[in-house]
Order: structure tokens, then C-alpha cells, then sequence
């Protein structure tokens, strides 16, 4: 049988031992025999198996507790079955159940693994999708300046149009990318770096330049911007998230403005 079998009085004395096929008692049964659970056992666990010994009496239902050896520093893993056979004495089953704990704490961080790759595919996705709004409006919007251009012989702005349809269409292409490469390797990690912050929010005004010029939205950038330390692309989905609501929800007014600039340090 898998597990050791000791018989034990109510007082937590040791009176008889059927040895296991699985595993190996800590010490041979003649130095544990007619000894008490307090003698042999850190004090956390022996209170835990008589806890469990004065239920099982009391009750005349099987109570079982796991435990791990050593305290505090658990490489194996005990499962201790406590069942009445008289009113003054109980048989305690003890299995290891190691391989079992070990299998079960894996399945639980491959479940906390996959729920985090889920969390951040679904939080990518939905950025992603809110992103490639911004590109398709200002390729739009330039595909009808560029017909205007065109048809006005005005090769100055034609070439301007298509410059910005080109930077839309690569900006498509980059959140594409990332987005393949996440479905790839799981996760994706930039590596923090220097920014100059009104280099980023210039970048933005470029990635938005289709709704700002569809609603007429003046932007001004404060000079002197400081330097940050952190995620480009994260830093730039927040920025352009934040201008871009801004000028979603920007309502009839005239002369709109979107401000950015900052005041004071954290």
C-alpha cells in the first residue's frame, strides 16, 4: 500500500507502525514507538495532527490535514488521514503527496500564465484597433485633398499628401507588426529608454493629423518639454490616446484647441 499506517492513543502516543511500499519512515519504528507526536514533531504540525486526532475521536468521522517537511522550507508534501477505530485510539494514514502538490502548483502558473498572455492580447487587440482608426481617417482625408491637388495641378501639396498617407500607412504597418509579433512570443517589452517629450507629442500630431484638420482643432505644444525616462510605444498609445479623445469628443465650437504642456515635476 502507498501509505505508512501508525496507530495512536487520544494522548498522541505512537503504539503501532505498518510500513509503506512508497515511502520511508523518518526514522526506524523502535524510536518513535511509545513516543509522543510532541517529542517527534515541530510544534506547528503536532498541534495540527492533534487537532485532527481529538475531531476524529469526537466526531467518529475521518479528518485528514496536509503538511510540509521541513517547516518553512517544504520540499515534500504530506497528506495525514486521521479515522477513530476505539474511543481511546485512532490510525493515522500518511501518503506523500509531493509529485501531486508539484504537478498542481505548475498547473496553476501555467493557468496564471495563460490568463496574463490573455489580458495583454485582449488589451493589445483593442488598442491596436483603437490606434488604426487614427491612420485610416488621415489616409482618407488626404486621398480626397490628394484628388483636389491633383486636379488643381498643385504638385507642392500633392507631394505633401502622399507623404502623409505614406507615414499613415507605415504607422498601419508598425501596430500590424507588433501585433503579430505578440501572437508570437506572447508578450511584448520595450526597453525603457531617454524621450524627449515634445519630440513624442510632434510624432502625434502626425499620426492624428486627419482628425485634428477634419474638426479644425488647433494644437498648441509648450516649448521646453522635459526629457522622460520610460516605454516609447507605451508612452506614445497613451499620448495618442489622450489627443485623440480629446478630439473625438471635442463638440461644435469655434476656434477648438487641444493644449499640452506640463506643470510641475512628481
Amino acid at each position: 500500500i502507498p501509505d505508512m499506517i501508525f496507530e495512536i492513543s487520544k494522548d498522541g502516543v505512537f503504539l503501532d507502525f505498518m510500513a509503506s511500499a512508497e515511502i520511508a519512515p523518518l526514522m526506524p519504528p523502535s524510536q518513535f514507538l511509545g513516543r509522543n507526536i510532541k517529542e517527534l514533531f515541530p510544534p506547528a504540525i503536532a498541534a495540527q495532527t492533534f487537532f485532527a486526532l481529538e475531531r476524529a475521536l469526537a466526531t467518529d468521522q475521518l479528518h485528514a490535514f496536509e503538511y510540509g517537511m521541513p517547516p518553512g522550507h517544504e520540499v515534500q508534501f504530506f497528506e495525514a488521514r486521521i479515522t477513530a477505530i476505539t474511543s481511546e485510539s485512532a490510525i493515522i494514514m500518511v501518503r506523500d503527496i509531493s509529485q501531486r502538490k508539484y504537478v498542481q502548483t505548475e498547473r496553476e502558473k501555467l493557468i496564471n500564465e495563460l490568463e496574463d498572455k490573455n489580458s495583454e492580447l485582449e488589451r493589445f487587440t483593442y488598442t491596436v484597433s483603437h490606434d488604426l482608426k487614427s491612420p485610416l481617417i488621415t489616409i482618407k482625408g488626404f486621398l480626397g485633398f490628394l484628388e483636389q491637388d491633383a486636379a488643381n495641378g498643385n504638385t507642392v501639396r500633392l507631394k505633401a499628401d502622399i507623404k502623409r498617407i505614406g507615414d499613415a500607412t507605415d504607422k498601419m504597418q508598425l501596430l500590424l507588426n507588433e501585433l503579430l509579433e505578440l501572437s508570437r512570443i506572447g508578450r511584448l517589452a520595450s526597453p525603457y529608454q531617454y524621450i524627449k517629450f515634445d519630440e513624442l507629442a510632434y510624432e502625434i500630431l502626425e499620426l492624428l493629423h486627419g482628425r485634428l484638420n477634419e474638426k479644425e482643432i488647433a494644437v498648441h505644444i509648450q516649448e521646453n518639454l522635459p526629457t522622460i525616462y520610460g516605454d516609447r510605444r507605451r508612452l506614445l498609445e497613451v499620448l495618442q490616446n489622450l489627443v485623440d479623445n480629446a478630439a473625438k469628443f471635442t463638440g461644435p465650437q469655434s476656434h477648438p484647441r487641444i493644449e499640452i504642456g506640463q506643470n510641475g515635476f512628481e
